[in-house]
């Protein structure tokens, strides 16, 4: 798939690795003359061959729906909290991001038990996500793609949307309300647009200086 990472780890260390490899939706682990009992352990054989091919069973969705959003003070405190997930996606904001804390202002809070929807439909291009998610309520949907600051653009059902900052590096949106959702992250550096102006009028310029340079004289 287009989103699968390509990682390293070695094979006792797994077990440890898994749960963040996971939250990063690696699915597939391929190994050279794998010992096929210990990555058994942990991954679930899906075709041995010249690199053997392994699948894990606890990966996270690329996106997902959730009804409840959890919180931490410090990255230590989310890494522990993705290391209990034992392959549960959930979303956690920090304390600290006021801007994500105001905009899931009407989401449930706290480490409770939260009903998740896998996304659906994905359309991939050169510069966007797209895809489908079912909502139960009010909620975050997440999406494990790298957050930077306003350099990211999301629509939702066509519509403008704030793109927050969810599990310390990735993005997501928030709705208010149950339904189908059709979302969309597409990149847009923040200076973008004032890039293009300027290049235009560059182009202008440059066109109108070929015309004038290249008219006919005209006689006296």
């Amino acid at each position: 798939r287009l989103w699968d990472w390509r990682v390293y780890a070695e094979a006792k260390d797994l077990a440890q690795a898994r749960p963040f490899f996971d939250a990063l939706n690696v699915r597939y682990y391929f190994d050279r003359a794998s010992d096929q009992g210990v990555m058994g352990r942990t991954l679930k054989l899906v075709r041995p061959a010249d690199l053997d091919v392994y699948e894990s069973p606890t990966v996270w969705p690329r996106a997902f729906f959730t009804d409840r959003v959890d919180s931490y003070t410090q990255l230590g405190e989310l890494i522990g909290k993705i290391r209990a997930a034992d392959g549960h996606p959930f979303v956690a904001i920090e304390q600290a991001d006021h801007p994500a804390q105001a905009a899931l202002a009407k989401v449930a809070r706290g480490p409770g038990a939260p009903t998740t929807t896998p996304a659906t439909n994905y359309r991939l291009t050169e510069n966007t996500t797209s895809f489908t998610v079912r909502a139960t309520g009010p909620g975050a949907i997440f999406l494990s793609a790298a957050y930077w600051p306003d350099d990211f653009r999301a629509e939702v059902n066509g519509r403008d949307a704030p793109v927050v900052r969810l599990n310390h590096a990735f993005k997501g949106v928030i709705v208010d309300a149950a339904g189908e959702y059709r979302v969309s992250f597409r990149y847009w550096p923040r200076q973008f647009t004032r890039h293009l102006t300027f290049s235009a009028l560059g182009a202008l310029l440059l066109g109108a200086s070929v015309w004038l340079a290249l008219r006919p004289a005209r006689s006296a």
